[in-house]
């Protein structure tokens, strides 16, 4: 149970460490990287599935700018 606790506070400082603005390229590599430490096959799914999240929100974004940049461009003219 300790362990657990310890494994916790790793995983926990290791998050904060990570800027929540920073765009991951491959979210492949974050769960490479904390599944090693996860024996759970369900928090590496967790974790899967966040950075596909991630990914769509930034691609979302991405369209949205685009769009305001078009309807912007638009009423300019």
């Amino acid at each position: 149970m300790e362990g657990d606790t310890e494994d916790l506070s790793l995983i926990h400082a290791r998050q904060t460490t990570v800027s929540l603005n920073r765009q991951i390229d491959s979210h492949t590599q974050l769960v490479a990287l904390v599944s090693c430490e996860l024996p759970s096959n369900f928090f590496r799914l967790l974790l899967f599935l966040a950075g596909d999240i991630h990914a769509r929100v930034t691609k979302h974004r991405q369209w949205l700018a685009t769009e305001a940049a078009k309807t912007q461009h638009t009423t300019s003219s």
